[in-house]
């Protein structure tokens, strides 16, 4: 990610085919009472499965997010930590249901601490990504494979 665009002020870094794959690789695991990792591009006896778990939770949707490492450029933990902080308050506020989660690349070399949060309105999640700077989101609907939605941006490009 050496390149960068202007967007009013923010510069937001390109996203290059090796983040994007790190991003589809990812083992996203939402912790908690009733466990499950979703994948990008996960097969019919996955989505499935999640359909189930979403039913549980009497949700259609979820996200997982995160507001470490902004735009996937390394932070301390100590900011990474009052940053997240900041992104659970924003949950809390809105009066939305969430889980623990995190994001843990296949190579086990790194991870994220994340929040699986239920039917987030698409415009409030848009307004996470801009404001935690994230490249992406990984949405589950049910029914549906899950997916990598990308920062508002990173859309428009």
């Amino acid at each position: 990610m050496t390149d960068t665009r202007d967007t009013g002020g923010a510069k937001v870094p390109t996203v290059d085919a090796g983040l994007v794959s790190a991003y589809e690789a990812t083992n996203f695991e939402v912790l908690g009472a009733h466990p499950l990792v979703l994948h990008v591009k996960d097969g019919p006896d996955e989505v499935a499965a999640a359909a189930a778990w979403l039913a549980s939770f009497g949700a259609g949707s979820a996200v997982i997010i995160t507001a470490w490492n902004p735009f996937s450029q390394s932070c301390s933990s100590e900011w990474n930590a009052a940053a997240n902080g900041s992104l659970l308050a924003a949950v809390k506020a809105a009066g939305l249901r969430w889980e623990p989660a995190r994001g843990v690349g296949l190579d086990g070399l790194w991870s994220e601490e994340s929040y699986c949060v239920f039917d987030v309105p698409p415009d409030l999640v848009d307004a996470w990504l801009l404001e935690y700077r994230q490249n992406a989101v990984l949405l589950a609907r049910r029914g549906e494979a899950p997916v990598l939605l990308w920062h508002p941006d990173h859309r428009r490009a």
